[in-house]
């Protein structure tokens, strides 16, 4: 079953009842996902890995969906447009959660907040997003990035002081932001052994 508006995936989540009470929680999640026009990827025991919902018209509910998959260690939700930072909010039990693409989403720093959580998170894509230096701190508990993409962003001097502490950030994507010559001869100080593509 595919359906070609949010108006019909909201119909189903209520129908599968992903708020709880389903007896097959996952399964509907995955029913849900599948119906939004995501892709899944599985394990040798069939265990769901990874979430392609780039492109997609899913929102914020198929995104809190991926919540109850708790072997999920990658979502990709790039330029799926409907995506907000109220679906961040079901993703906190994700304790395997390494790689999380949100480019070209609808995200703010309201919703950037719930992805402090996301602690075992190593690589994460911000790009094109409505994030400012406000929602900045939600980064601080992220100290095992490995790769921060923070391009086309309002992101200016004032934010980047939150990233000092990602020691283990390897890669630091901050084209077409607001962070002045300074503020990237600063991030070149504070963080040496991170490559700063400006």
């Amino acid at each position: 079953m595919r359906f070609s508006n949010s108006f019909g995936i909201v119909a189903l989540a209520a129908v599968l009842g992903i708020c709880g009470c389903s007896s097959d929680p996952q399964g509907d999640a995955i029913a849900l996902i599948k119906a939004s026009g995501g892709k899944l990827r599985t394990d040798g025991e069939g265990r769901v890995v990874a979430v392609d919902l780039s492109g997609t018209q899913a929102g914020p509910t198929i995104l809190a969906a991926v919540g109850v998959l708790p072997e999920v260690n990658t979502i990709n939700c790039s330029n799926a447009e409907q995506i907000t930072g109220a679906g961040l909010a079901g993703l906190g039990g994700l304790k395997n959660l390494e790689t999380l693409y949100l480019g070209g989403t609808a995200v703010d720093d309201e919703g950037l907040q719930h992805i402090q959580y996301l602690t075992s998170l190593k690589t994460l894509h911000l790009g094109h997003t409505k994030i400012t230096d406000e929602g900045m701190p939600a980064l601080d508990p992220l100290t095992n990035l490995q790769t921060l993409v923070l391009s086309d962003t309002a992101i200016s001097d004032k934010g980047i002081v939150h990233l000092r502490d990602l020691r283990d950030l390897s890669t630091l994507i901050v084209k077409h932001t607001k962070i002045s010559p300074r503020g990237i001869n600063e991030l070149r100080r504070t963080l040496p052994d991170t490559r700063v593509d400006d």
